[in-house]
């Protein structure tokens, strides 16, 4: 986890704090089902991938510029290699935050079969 949260840099922290508020908010519906806690979950979830794909997509710029300042120097040790370490290190934020997200709304979907009347089910 502290791999992660070191490649993926402060995007990665971003996408920890709102994927676990998801997950506090998924738990609270999952405790007690009521609609405004499925609406309070459900806006953490949105939060949490906003934030992964802006953390994605802001380490792939990173790489991009880093690898673009550095060309001359890079062509030797090979570009292909540092652009798939950068490509790799950029994937953090999304690891975290769809671990997150699935964890968030499997949890939301307890609470929908923890509380569902018989004939629901």
């Amino acid at each position: 986890m502290m791999t992660l949260l070191h490649e993926g840099g402060v995007p990665a922290w971003f996408t920890l704090l709102f994927g676990v508020l998801s997950l506090a908010a998924s738990a609270a519906f999952a405790a007690r089902r009521a609609p405004r806690r499925l609406r309070a979950a459900l806006a953490m979830n949105g939060a949490t991938l906003f934030s992964t794909l802006t953390g994605v997509v802001a380490a792939l710029a990173a790489v991009g510029h880093h690898v673009n300042e550095r060309w001359d120097e890079y062509q030797t040790a090979g570009i292909p290699r540092v652009l798939c370490q950068g490509v790799a290190e950029a994937m953090s934020a999304g690891i975290i935050g769809f671990v997150l997200l699935s964890l968030s709304l499997f949890v939301i979907g307890i609470g929908y079969l923890r509380s569902a009347p018989s004939d629901e089910a």
